[in-house]
């Protein structure tokens, strides 16, 4: 299980920016929101691999870390193929390991199996039998798993064993173990713009009083329209915005980000707002994303971000003073997270940099505050799940913060809105 024990976890919004390659190293589960309960179920599948736990003992196991962290609706066949993806590929894996170490007159060839049963898929039962060159290319595209659930395996040819190379010329349909379906073009993602010089925060009487949910356009009905029109009564209960643009918030099934703001990278203009259905914390996720809005187009000049703009620097101070900051700050020179005596796994670098981004931790910490001075019960319930979640995980990387660690980040807050004249 070290092939295991040794990929990197990743939310899923990090993991579909890899190659596919970059893929097989590292872990993630796309239906799954909280970083800290993706980093549970890596771990249980770990000791499932290292004790030989069958798929049902193995799922019964996580519904208690399921149930504390508010996520239902994972349905057996999703969490068997995240259990089966990740098995069959330490036990390809340690194949290969073993495959390596023999000796390459002895064992020259390599063969593809499938397991022959109903189940397989028709694409993969036309690889059966497919024999190759022990080093040829080919098997850089054919090693298992092919597919989500693939159980396709190979084995290598003894030189005594009569059989030769096979001469039909290989068609592999799909795009292979690690893509999303779905269309092949890229949703573009803006590049953060670059620091610009520091500007001072309008004047008071700056504001024109109108209303944040005015400037963001939701769907007219269904669930998407309920989970959209509480967060924006929250926010218009707590401030008004001075003078946006309008933009529409719309809902996805991504699961490569539960939440993304959008803007041109030539003007700056914002774009929308996109919230994927898939999310088990949407109330604070579309407070997460206005958060980026505000930032980029309420607070400062248009079209630049405040928090990396140093019209934020007081902000930014109090978040640096948490307790919850040098939680991941610390992770940095200290990436070693220890789950038992024997087991421990290291954070991922590029991770808690993103955690620490400027323009995240103002996003993170807007929509905690929208939760917090609104007493909205369902983002306080989704803030409470992610708290209870962070404490449970061995890391203990808070991404949002304890009552009276956000206190005074709070009154910043309340400091920007009012020189804004925003505050109601």
């Amino acid at each position: 299980m070290e092939y295991l024990l040794a990929k990197r976890v990743l939310p899923a919004s990090k993991f579909y920016r890899l190659s596919r390659n970059a893929r097989r190293q590292a872990f993630t589960a796309s239906r799954i929101a909280a970083f800290h309960v993706i980093e549970k179920v890596h771990q249980s599948i770990v000791l499932a691999g290292k004790e030989g736990h069958s798929f049902r003992k193995w799922a019964s196991g996580l519904g208690p870390v399921f149930d504390k962290a508010g996520i239902t609706g994972l349905s057996d066949h999703y969490l068997r193929i995240l259990f089966q993806n990740s098995i069959m590929g330490a036990f390809n894996e340690a194949k290969n390991e073993i495959y390596a170490q023999t000796d390459p007159e002895e064992f020259p060839l390599r063969e593809f199996h499938t397991v022959e049963d109903e189940r397989v898929r028709s694409s993969h039962a036309k690889l059966n039998g497919f024999i190759a060159g022990r080093d040829d290319r080919i098997w850089k595209r054919l090693s298992p798993p092919l597919d989500h659930g693939c159980r396709c395996t190979t084995s290598m040819v003894h030189k005594n064993e009569d059989v030769k190379p096979s001469k039909k010329k290989l068609t592999i349909s799909g795009r292979g173990f690690g893509f999303v379906s779905g269309s092949r073009r890229r949703r573009p993602v803006a590049p953060r713009i670059p620091k610009a010089p520091k500007v001072k925060l309008p004047a008071d009487d700056a504001t024109s009083g109108i209303p944040v949910s005015r400037s963001l356009k939701i769907p007219r009905r269904g669930a998407a329209h309920q989970v959209f029109s509480a967060v924006l009564q929250a926010i218009d209960d707590t401030h008004d915005d001075g003078r946006l643009s309008a933009i529409p918030v719309k809902v996805n099934r991504s699961k490569r980000a539960l939440g993304q703001y959008q803007y041109r990278i030539d003007s700056g203009a914002a774009v929308k707002i996109n919230v994927s259905s898939l999310g088990n914390q949407q109330h604070m996720t579309l407070a997460h994303e206005v958060g980026h809005f505000l930032d980029h187009h309420g607070i400062g000049r248009s079209g630049v971000f405040a928090s990396s703009a140093g019209l934020l620097d007081d902000f930014l101070k109090a978040v640096k003073g948490s307790k919850a900051y040098q939680s991941i700050l610390e992770r940095i020179d200290n990436p070693k997270i220890t789950v038992t005596e024997t087991f421990f796994y290291l954070a991922d670098r590029r991770y808690i940099k993103y955690l620490l981004d400027e323009t995240e931790l103002w996003a993170r910490a807007y929509a905690q505050y929208i939760a917090v001075r609104s007493k909205n019960p369902l983002m306080l319930k989704e803030l409470q799940q992610e708290l209870a979640s962070i404490r449970e995980s061995p890391g203990k990387i808070f991404t949002q913060w304890e009552e009276k660690d956000f206190e005074p980040i709070a009154k910043e807050i309340d400091e920007i809105f009012k020189k804004l004249g925003w505050l109601k």
